[in-house]
């Protein structure tokens, strides 16, 4: 009912705003004691507060932010920064957890819902912001013979020219 009388009403574009009753705009007033406030969606809840433009934004909010942290995931994966690779992996999951709970109940629009959210979305963009800004690792310049050790990878001694444990090849020290 709330989506037909957004779409085909007066509010079409913009909704009915932020601080209107939904229930008495739409006519859900059936309980005396007004304590049925949201028709228990977010994306619902953006469509008849914002209308079709706040739902739009609403959705490109979020779809703009998860595609940057699975580019930001892939950038730190390929760096080799797995932690943080992995923290935008459990941050993207959180989210999505969060997204299915505001589907279907009011979880984001009280506080024990919104401020994990808005927290995950701010550490989503950290992590965004960081495999931007941090420069890959140096591979090293020199030249100089290396020891077959079959225990270490190959990748490690000619890209980085230190073990796993940070001491130099050059120092001939295990």
């Amino acid at each position: 009912a709330i989506v037909t009388q957004t779409m085909a009403g007066p509010h079409r574009w913009f909704g009915v705003g932020f601080g209107t009753h939904l229930a008495h705009a739409f006519g859900f007033t059936k309980i005396p004691d007004d304590s049925v406030r949201s028709p228990h969606s977010i994306h619902v809840t953006w469509l008849a507060r914002g209308g079709v433009i706040g739902l739009g934004l609403w959705a490109l909010l979020n779809a703009h932010w998860a595609l940057s942290l699975l580019r930001a995931r892939q950038r730190l994966a390929r760096r080799g920064e797995l932690k943080a690779a992995n923290l935008a992996l459990y941050c993207g999951a959180v989210w999505t957890a969060m997204l299915v709970n505001a589907t279907f109940d009011i979880y984001l629009e009280g506080p024990a819902g919104g401020i994990w959210y808005w927290s995950v979305i701010g550490l989503g963009i950290f992590l965004i912001v960081w495999s931007r800004s941090t420069p890959p690792p140096v591979p090293s310049l020199t030249t100089e013979a290396v020891p077959n050790d079959p225990l270490e990878p190959p990748l490690h001694r000619t890209l980085l020219g230190m073990r796993i444990d940070g001491t130099s090849y050059a120092s001939g020290a295990k």
